[in-house]
């Protein structure tokens, strides 16, 4: 559950050359047992990044068999030669604590995804969130019109930290900030999420050094 990166080759199936440009689109599908829903995707750029085409999906919740099932559809044409085709995959999605949703004041549903670092470490560390909004059940657009305030702290500890910087949007629903661990052990990062004036919603992540 969260955000993943998806890393995509393209192959002619007569010479084996790879693609290196391409328009390609990404799709996720829930089918649950008496319904069906997508999640947020972001879609691959048109040329490839050492070799791969890069986009990501937002997968909102947990594969759980046998009724609950993820497919991820790859539909694809290759410029180079105009080909194209389709390819759906089922992908095993495993519970996470990295999303977390809630209705929002204004009655929206809001997505918020910590994107973990890769290596956190006491000190100042590159912190990155998404947020996006159901707006119906095959649609869950990025929301690039809120601020966030962040408020790091250790509840066996009873303190936070100084010097965090609060996350600001930087493209695509994307918002990212510095968060300042200043010693190891389990943290709790809390967001704010506010529209102006107006509070969305709070939700929280734990971070464990």
């Amino acid at each position: 559950m969260g955000y993943n990166k998806i890393y995509i080759q393209i192959f002619d199936s007569a010479t084996g050359t790879a693609a290196s440009k391409a328009n390609i689109t990404l799709s996720s599908l829930m089918n649950m047992a008496t319904m069906y829903h997508a999640s947020p995707v972001e879609q691959a750029d048109s040329t490839t990044k050492d070799g791969y085409f890069v986009g990501a999906v937002v997968f909102i919740m947990a594969t759980m068999e046998p009724t609950d099932t993820w497919t991820l559809t790859v539909n694809f044409k290759n410029s180079s030669n105009g080909k194209a085709g389709i390819v759906t995959i089922p992908v095993s999605i495993k519970s996470s604590t990295n999303i977390t949703s809630f209705v929002a004041s204004d009655s929206s549903k809001l997505f918020t995804t910590y994107i973990p670092i890769a290596k956190p470490q006491v000190g100042i560390n590159d912190i990155e969130f998404t947020i996006h909004q159901k707006a119906s059940m095959m649609s869950f657009p990025a929301v690039n019109d809120v601020s966030v305030e962040m408020t790091p702290d250790m509840p066996t500890m009873g303190h936070g930290s100084p010097n965090n910087v609060h996350p600001t949007l930087t493209a695509n629903g994307h918002y990212k900030g510095k968060v300042n661990f200043t010693m190891t052990g389990q943290w709790r990062i809390t967001l704010v999420i506010k529209k102006g004036l107006v509070t969305l919603g709070t939700t929280s992540f734990t971070i464990i050094l």
